[in-house]
């Protein structure tokens, strides 16, 4: 039952987050309880790897952009930035929430 609960919220989140830049966990980077409270799944690693799919979605290769992953308190900031010489505007910056893994992106202008 959780399983397809989870999985109808991330068609939801996923369907909505193509007209807003926001992108819906998949099953396994849900957000997980245990005894000890809420566990997130959304390590430096996964960040990367969700930036990386966000990248392809937008149809760009992520081989050709230099990474840069920071972080706050709440999210993940996983930056792609063309590789030198590039034009203007030739970057994208993903921020991924660590609570809940819901991504969002930011073009460059």
């Amino acid at each position: 039952m959780r399983a397809i609960l989870v999985a109808i919220i991330c068609l939801t989140t996923t369907a909505c987050g193509e007209s807003t830049g926001e992108t819906g966990l998949t099953s396994d980077q849900s957000t997980q309880q245990g005894s000890g409270g809420t566990m997130s799944a959304t390590s430096r690693d996964k960040a990367r790897e969700m930036a990386t799919k966000g990248m392809k979605d937008l149809r760009k290769d992520p081989a050709r952009f230099d990474v840069t992953i920071s972080e706050t308190d709440t999210e993940w900031q996983v930056r792609f930035a063309g590789k030198q010489p590039r034009p203007p505007g030739d970057e994208v910056t993903f921020y991924i929430n660590k609570r809940t893994g819901t991504m969002r992106h930011l073009l460059g202008e």
